[in-house]
C-alpha cells in the first residue's frame, strides 16, 4: 500500500467545519477586537483567543450568522440557549426619526484634553517597573515629562524601555504587570500638559 500524506488523510475525511470559514472568522474576530470566542457543537469544539489584548468576550448566546462559517449550510446548529429574562412590564415609546437641533460646542476644559495613548512598539512582555521589588515607573496620577521612562516591554530577553513622547499625567493603564503584549497594543493613557503660551 502506497505511503499517504497526513495532508491528503485530513483533506479524504470529512471535517464538520470548513477551515476557509474558520479563517474568515479569526478575520471578523481580529477586526473586531474580540478577545476570545468558543464555539462547540457535538464533539466538535472550535476556540480561539487573541493573545495579549484585553479581552472582549462574545456573550454565552452566539450571533446566528456565525454560523454558516462553523458548519455546512446542510447542518447549522442553533445557537447555545440563552437564560430566559423577565418579560418588560411596559413597551417602550417608539423612537421618532426627529432629529434634535445640535448643541453648541463646550469649552474645552483640562479634563477633556484629548488623551495621547503609549502603544507597544513591539510583541513582548509588559513590565511596570525596573525589577520585581522595585517600584513601578509611574501610577495613574503620575505627572511624566517628554522622554521619561514609562514602563519596559521584555523580547527575547532583552529589557525595552518605553519611554513618554509627551508632557502631561497618566490618566490610565491598560495592562497587567507581567502580561505579554502585541504590536500596537496600547499600554497607557497621558493627558498631555496644554503648551504654556508666552
Amino acid at each position: 500500500m502506497p505511503a499517504v500524506k497526513r495532508s491528503e488523510r485530513i483533506s479524504r475525511r470529512r471535517l464538520p467545519f470548513d477551515i476557509e470559514a474558520i479563517r474568515r472568522l479569526i478575520e471578523l474576530l481580529v477586526e473586531h477586537k474580540v478577545g476570545e470566542f468558543e464555539y462547540s457543537q457535538g464533539d466538535v469544539r472550535i476556540r480561539i483567543v487573541q493573545q495579549g489584548n484585553p479581552a472582549r468576550h462574545l456573550p454565552e448566546s452566539v450571533p446566528s450568522w456565525f454560523l454558516p462559517w462553523l458548519t455546512s449550510a446542510a447542518s447549522a446548529p442553533t445557537p447555545p440557549s440563552v437564560p430566559a429574562t423577565p418579560a418588560p412590564t411596559s413597551v417602550p415609546e417608539p423612537v421618532t426619526a426627529e432629529k434634535p437641533a445640535p448643541a453648541p460646542p463646550p469649552e474645552r476644559s483640562e479634563a477633556e484634553t484629548p488623551l495621547h495613548y503609549i502603544r507597544s512598539p513591539i510583541v513582548g512582555t509588559f513590565y511596570r517597573s525596573p525589577s520585581p521589588d522595585a517600584p513601578p515607573f509611574v501610577e495613574v496620577g503620575s505627572r511624566v515629562r517628554k522622554g521619561q521612562t514609562v514602563c519596559i516591554i521584555e523580547a527575547m530577553k532583552i529589557m525595552n524601555e518605553i519611554q513618554s513622547d509627551v508632557d502631561g499625567e497618566v490618566v490610565a493603564i491598560y495592562v497587567e504587570n507581567g502580561t505579554p503584549v502585541e504590536y500596537g497594543a496600547q499600554l497607557m493613557a497621558i493627558r498631555p500638559t496644554p503648551a504654556v503660551e508666552e
